[in-house]
């Protein structure tokens, strides 16, 4: 029987050097700036702080996202990100339309 995602996730996470962990521990937080982060805090915000939400593609190559990406970032704006299909056509959250 395969392992299920669980048990391959605990596999992994006991595999991660401390530089991993504390990594992921700041993308998870807010404070690291990186293409797989989902939330971004600049002084001393919390989550429930956000009003700014982020449309951007799975891949971070859109120049259109990655422009206000830069932008939130220089003025500290703290985000949230939902990446979505970027693509004319696809499944869009409600969300976003």
């Amino acid at each position: 029987e395969p392992p299920s995602w669980e048990a391959l996730g605990d596999k992994l996470r006991g595999q991660q050097t401390d530089e991993e962990a504390g990594f992921r521990e700041r993308l998870a937080g807010g404070t690291e700036h990186n293409a797989l982060a989902m939330l971004r805090l600049f002084d001393g915000d919390t989550a429930d702080d956000v009003r700014v939400k982020l449309y951007r593609d799975h891949a971070a190559w859109c120049p259109y996202c990655q422009k206000v990406w830069l932008v939130l970032e220089e003025k500290r704006i703290s985000y949230e990100i939902e990446k979505i299909n970027m693509r004319c056509y696809g499944d869009k959250p409600k969300s976003y339309v």
